[in-house]
């Protein structure tokens, strides 16, 4: 291993917490790169092929929208990594991506709808026993809206 890159491996936290024998493992495959700010890493659908973990930046994860171009959802810094999920974490991940940017970009009719109708989806059923107050609750609205 390199100076440089035992270095790097102490600059991201999440290599940094790992045990020596797994990072000594894992030397063979990590490589440092220098990667210019706006470079898109990743398109929604591309196989994960690459982890990513940033030492002295930070990756943006945004969601496209139509109306708006794209909204950043969420970061990724020197305390993780990107590209280090399983299948199912990156569908619910990229599902709460979406529904942030939904939550920041549409009205509250809306988003009761898009709420409604995952609800309906997530539990078989389109009977939901669900009060004012908790809708409200959920939509970060308040009851009378």
């Amino acid at each position: 291993m390199t100076e440089t890159l035992a270095q790097g491996h102490r600059d991201n936290r999440l290599l940094a917490a790992l045990p020596s024998a797994a990072l000594a493992a894992m030397d063979s495959e990590l490589r440092q790169i220098s990667i210019a700010q706006g470079v898109l890493i990743y398109e929604p659908g591309d196989a994960v092929e690459d982890v990513y973990f940033p030492q002295t930046a930070m990756i943006s994860l945004l969601v496209v929208t139509k109306d708006v171009g794209s909204v950043e959802a969420s970061t990724v810094g020197r305390e993780g990594a990107l590209g280090l999920i399983a299948r199912y974490t990156e569908v619910l991940w990229a599902e709460a991506q979406q529904i942030a940017a939904c939550n920041a970009t549409h009205d509250a009719a809306s988003r009761l709808t898009r709420w409604l109708l995952q609800c309906a989806d997530r539990t078989g059923s389109d009977k939901l026993p669900l009060t004012q107050e908790f809708l409200a609750q959920m939509l970060s609205v308040r009851r009378t809206t």
